[in-house]
């Protein structure tokens, strides 16, 4: 799996991490989106892995995903920012798969 970082998503996610040590993890999240096959893809900036993750490949270096919601995802994926909507957008070459991205930065 790769996913491609355009230059203003890698700029904001620059501004947003304000140069702490972390990595980024995509999560497909499945909570309260009814059954379990349900979700969001949400950006995540950790301290550390959680252990459940696997490695992917990006422009930005290594990033995590969870193992058992990467058959959720396309094999090569894009992050634009959308400076109208201050939002990451996730893409694939069959279309978006989340057009409002949220980023949650846990690192302190």
């Amino acid at each position: 799996m790769n996913i491609t970082w355009c230059e203003d998503s890698i700029k904001q996610l620059k501004d947003l991490t304000k140069g702490k040590e972390g990595i980024v993890k995509l999560i497909y999240d499945s909570e309260d989106c009814g059954c379990g096959d349900d979700g969001v893809s949400t950006l995540w900036f950790i301290s550390e892995p959680e252990g459940n993750e696997i490695l992917i490949d990006s422009n930005i270096g290594k990033m995590l995903l969870d193992k058992d919601k990467q058959y959720y995802l396309e094999e090569n994926m894009k992050i634009t920012w959308v400076r109208d909507l201050h939002s990451f957008r996730l893409s694939s070459a069959n279309g978006i798969i989340n057009p409002f991205m949220h980023f949650y930065n846990w690192v302190k």
